[in-house]
């Protein structure tokens, strides 16, 4: 009855190492020590059998035929991270099959627990299909020795694949560079470029103003040359007006010459006429004949003369008059005209020469603006270079990262080759299972006397979990694409 209760929590304790594996493979494909947690919780079915040692071995012998056998189980030890625990098992019985388990197993720490039971008792079953489940049982065996063997292998094989994988990110980690010897000349170049571009725009500032003050002067150039070009007018208006005033004095002088002619010929004329008359009453009868008084011409011509020279004299006083004071006013206009004429050539003298420097000036601008411009061309072409130089690398460590994904899927693919045996597992434990079960049922029925006696000792050893979180990150053209994080539990 003692080996029926055994063999029950047995099967159990192998049902829950099938649901471990299970959970293992489906949901811990990423964990390194999965297969660690396999081996322990398959290791936990058996701590019914388990002794107080490191390695346990296990073995149980089934000797009969059609009479009858015997069963004997011996001491066996296994050794669990959380402690250990010894049973002690004495038994006697006869039945028709044998059952044959070895393996053995190492933990870290102790777990000691000691019990007795004495019982005695006979029976006798037919050993019918006893061959069979013999031969099936030692196939289970064997299959599960091989299973513990692949385990231990893919285990190994585990570490030396996170060995050689800590080894390739310790060959791709890109360099890391000391920049901090840059970073003086950087901030030097920096600063003299800051200082330019204030310069640039002090220069141009006092451009600006001198255009500004170039558009005043030339406005008040304008305006100045404006007012000399009506003085002009002026002038050649007035020197028009002296020209018919000269035209006309000359033409009264020429009429006053004429009018003396006339005068002269008159006189010559009056002359000749007396002349005449003084011939004829000389030489004929001094006849007295009352007539009328005849005009006096001389006196007429006397009076005449003296009209046309008060004329002449007062049309030549005021021709003089007119013409002095206009004289005297051209002369005055032509004096201020003349000063300001040369005060404005003076400041016009002075704006060249201003534009000339500013001019000279702009263009030296334009020449350190130039170099400028090519220092700074010179300075994209560095760091485009550099760009390209960290583009290259960024290009390279994707393409390894394409060579670790496809080593991932290759992973991938061995654990569902883990997860095809830990079905085929599953099956196994099944039978395992129906095996026992049907044992069991054979059992059933019979009485026996059991005293139990049991002492546990258990210590207790402090767990340590250690937590390895790695980011990796896809990116393109220097943006984040994708990036997921991966924990490792050890």
């Amino acid at each position: 009855m003692c080996e029926q209760v055994r063999g029950r929590d047995t099967l159990g304790g192998l049902y829950k190492a099938g649901q471990a594996l299970t959970a293992a493979l489906s949901g811990n494909f990423g964990s390194r020590h999965f297969v660690s947690s396999i081996v322990r919780d398959t290791a936990m079915s058996f701590k019914q059998y388990s002794g107080g040692s490191r390695s346990s071995q296990r073995n149980f012998s089934l000797s009969g035929g059609n009479a009858g056998g015997r069963m004997s189980s011996a001491a066996s030890g296994l050794g669990l991270g959380s402690g250990s625990r010894t049973l002690l098992v004495g038994n006697s019985y006869g039945g028709g099959r044998s059952l044959g388990i070895g393996s053995s197993y190492g933990m870290g720490s102790s777990l000691g627990m000691g019990s007795s039971f004495g019982a005695s008792s006979s029976m006798y079953t037919s050993s019918v299909g006893g061959l069979n489940e013999k031969a099936e049982m030692q196939n289970l065996n064997d299959r599960l020795a091989h299973y513990l063997e692949q385990v231990r292998s893919l285990e190994a094989s585990n570490s030396r694949m996170e060995l050689e994988i800590r080894q390739f990110y310790e060959k791709t980690a890109p360099a890391t560079r000391d920049w901090s010897a840059y970073w003086a000349t950087i901030n030097g170049l920096r600063g003299q470029i800051d200082n330019v571009i204030l310069d640039n725009s002090r220069l141009m500032l006092q451009i600006d103003n001198s255009k500004l003050a170039a558009e005043d002067f030339k406005s008040k150039f304008e305006a100045e040359l404006g007012i000399r070009m009506s003085v002009d007018a002026d002038i050649h208006g007035l020197r028009a007006m002296l020209d018919d005033m000269t035209l006309k004095k000359s033409q009264l002088e020429m009429e006053i010459e004429s009018l003396k002619e006339e005068l002269i010929y008159i006189r010559k004329n009056h002359e000749e006429a007396l002349r005449g008359l003084r011939g004829q009453i000389s030489g004929n009868v001094n006849v007295e004949v009352t007539t009328e008084q005849t005009p006096d011409l001389v006196k007429m011509l006397n009076e005449m003369r003296l009209q046309y020279d008060q004329v002449v004299q007062k049309n030549k006083a005021e021709l003089e008059n007119w013409y002095s004071q206009q004289c005297v006013t051209v002369r005055q206009e032509f004096a201020v005209n003349t000063e300001v004429i040369k005060t404005e050539n003076a400041q016009l003298t002075q704006l060249r020469q201003t534009y000339q420097g500013l001019e000279m000036e702009y263009h030296g601008l334009l020449s350190m603006i130039a170099s400028l411009e090519g220092n700074l061309g010179d300075i994209e072409n560095s760091y485009g270079m550099k760009r390209d130089k960290l583009q290259m690398d960024i290009n390279r460590m994707e393409s390894d990262m394409v060579e670790i994904r496809l080593k991932l899927d290759q992973n991938v693919k061995s654990y569902a080759v883990l997860l095809d045996i830990k079905n085929r597992l599953e099956k196994e434990i099944e039978t395992y299972r129906r095996l026992l079960t049907g044992s069991s049922q054979s059992f059933s029925g019979q009485s026996m006397d059991t005293s139990k006696t049991v002492v546990i000792r258990t210590e207790k050893q402090p767990v340590i979990t250690k937590v390895v979180k790695t980011v990796v990150e896809e990116t393109i053209n220097g943006e984040v694409v994708k990036s997921y994080s991966e924990n490792i539990v050890s």
